[in-house]
């Protein structure tokens, strides 16, 4: 208690204050270490950066909206059906009920039979706007050949001859005043057209039919003459 009275009428003793340190900012237009503003180079690069950015977005835009703008999507087409193969009535039906038409026709001669589709374009599963036309290959059967002259031909040259043609060849025997083995006549006959692919059927000779000279017989001797004697029985005049 009494140190107490002491100390309150001495005072208490005064606190010193803590002084920190000043901070000298840069001066403008000076100090080590910053620019003319007195930013940083730390500044002035995330500065540049930052403007890089900017520019790379600005240019982008304009390339994307503005110089190569991105087209406009296509409106939903209409599928070219495969018909290849079929009839051209087939192939008529199949296209109109997708809502397209056949357009030109080319015929051409193949193996198929006539009237079947060969090619077509667009090819199956292309789009097409509805109503378009669709180009066809018709085909118009295999081409005629006409059947060349084969009369005395050998039979082997004749059927070379109907191969080279795309011909087939089949043959029979029969008599004939020709060489054995020479063609007698083809069916169909020389100068008729016929489809690649047709059979000629050829008559080859096996030669000329051998004529038979009569036999002299009983019948054929000439009757006994006077004092002759005749089969069986005596001569006339006994």
């Amino acid at each position: 208690m009494l140190g107490d009275s002491l100390r309150r009428r001495q005072g208490a003793p005064k606190r010193k204050r803590l002084r920190l340190p000043r901070l000298r900012l840069p001066r403008r237009g000076g100090g080590s270490g910053g620019g003319p503003l007195g930013w940083g180079w730390g500044r002035w690069v995330l500065t540049a950066i930052v403007l890089m950015g900017v520019c790379f977005g600005v240019g982008y835009f304009l390339a994307l909206y503005v110089f190569f703008p991105v087209p406009a999507e296509a409106a939903a087409g209409v599928p070219a059906p495969d018909i290849v193969g079929h009839t051209l009535e087939e192939a008529g039906n199949a296209v109109g009920k997708v809502g397209l038409t056949v357009g030109p026709l080319d015929t051409l001669n193949s193996d198929q039979p006539a009237g079947t589709v060969l090619a077509q374009a667009p090819l199956p599963g292309q789009q097409l706007r509805a109503g378009a036309a669709m180009a066809l290959a018709i085909s118009a059967g295999p081409a005629a050949v006409r059947v060349p002259p084969l009369r005395g031909f050998d039979r082997a040259d004749a059927v070379a001859l109907l191969d080279s043609l795309g011909l087939s060849a089949a043959s029979t025997q029969g008599l004939s005043p020709l060489p054995v083995g020479q063609v007698v006549q083809s069916t169909p006959a020389a100068g008729t057209s016929v489809a690649r692919g047709d059979t000629v059927h050829l008559t080859v000779s096996i030669g000329a039919p051998v004529t038979q000279l009569p036999t002299p017989g009983l019948d054929t001797l000439p009757p006994p003459g006077p004092g002759m004697v005749g089969v069986g029985g005596k001569g006339r005049g006994s």
